[in-house]
């Protein structure tokens, strides 16, 4: 009958002004500071522990930091002692340095991966505006 197509339909429609409300409602932040910052472990063990205790640094930046767009960690496939954390804010002055850099979680974080003495490099960038970053 006709009821499977109305649904269709509804459905359809519902989803059409979900994505039409995000691309005109939800203005991504330009020229955002970008971080890349790149851990090497002396072991694997080291790494899962230092996992666990970045989780908590992550939900504070959620919940507490609207400047951090993403704080997110990702895990080498090809040498499975180094992560990669890739951290995007509003900007570098107020959002990255001024909240984030300032805040007790990340302090306390900075301090407990200092003692795994893990090779720590870094680089910033501000992006060009040119492309996307998420879908959603």
């Amino acid at each position: 009958g006709i009821w499977p197509i109305f649904m269709l339909g509804a459905f359809s429609g519902a989803i059409i002004t979900y994505l039409g409300m995000r691309s005109y409602t939800h203005e991504p932040p330009k020229k955002t500071f970008i971080l890349f910052v790149d851990v090497i472990f002396n072991s694997i063990e080291d790494r899962d522990k230092v996992i666990q205790l970045w989780q908590p640094v992550a939900l504070h930046c959620r919940v507490h930091e609207p400047g951090t767009l993403s704080y997110e960690m990702a895990i080498s496939d090809s040498d499975p002692k180094r992560i990669v954390f890739v951290e995007r804010y509003t900007d570098k002055e107020h959002s990255y340095l001024e909240i984030h850099k300032s805040s007790e979680a990340f302090l306390h974080f900075r301090e407990q991966l200092a003692n795994f003495q893990p090779t720590i490099t870094g680089h910033s960038y501000i992006s060009t505006d040119i492309g996307y970053f998420d879908k959603l």
